[in-house]
């Protein structure tokens, strides 16, 4: 799967539930936390991006982005990471996830991108949706992800599904999803 990103800002437009500043270590340096994972972070805002980030505008648009989502000044339109450079890893593996899976542990253990793609690395998540729900058939998309969770949940993953309904059309286009 390629993704293309278009630099629109969307997919962190309600990150600022996800990633927590926990306190700003100097001018440039922040701690952040992943509220689903509990993972911290040291991330530092880029060099050509540390003016930017007083620019809290973006809060105007979308009240829940992520604490380093700003808009570049020298593009209108163009919304981009201020802490690019070091962003934590959920981040860095963004591909247009739609749904995290985590283990009973609260441990990440894979993403649903796309549709109904599974990204993990976890042998056992692979072996269980292979069985259980790789071919899985529903009339629509919104179907499919209820079913697909309940299966999931009931076998003791936790889905982090907690996404406001406007915000997930949007994210559901930009990732290729057209609602029925």
């Amino acid at each position: 799967m390629v993704f293309d990103c278009l630099q629109c800002g969307e997919c962190c437009s309600y990150l600022g539930q996800v990633h927590t500043l926990v306190k700003q270590i100097s001018d440039t340096q922040f701690l952040v936390r992943n509220e689903y994972t509990n993972v911290e972070d040291v991330v530092t805002l880029d060099p050509d991006k540390t003016d930017w980030f007083a620019d809290r505008s973006i809060y105007e648009i979308w009240p829940e982005a992520c604490p380093f989502l700003r808009p570049d000044p020298n593009m209108p339109g163009r919304i981009c990471c201020s802490v690019h450079l070091t962003r934590p890893e959920m981040c860095r593996s963004y591909g247009c996830w739609r749904v995290l899976i985590l283990d009973g542990d609260g441990k990440l253990v894979g993403r649903i991108m796309g549709p109904h793609f599974l990204r993990s690395e976890d042998e056992e998540l692979h072996r269980f949706w292979d069985a259980n729900i790789k071919d899985l058939k529903c009339d629509t998309h919104a179907e499919w992800d209820k079913k697909t969770f309940e299966i999931l949940e009931r076998h003791g993953y936790r889905i982090t599904d907690t996404v406001p309904a406007d915000i997930r059309e949007r994210l559901d286009i930009a990732c290729g999803i057209v609602h029925e």
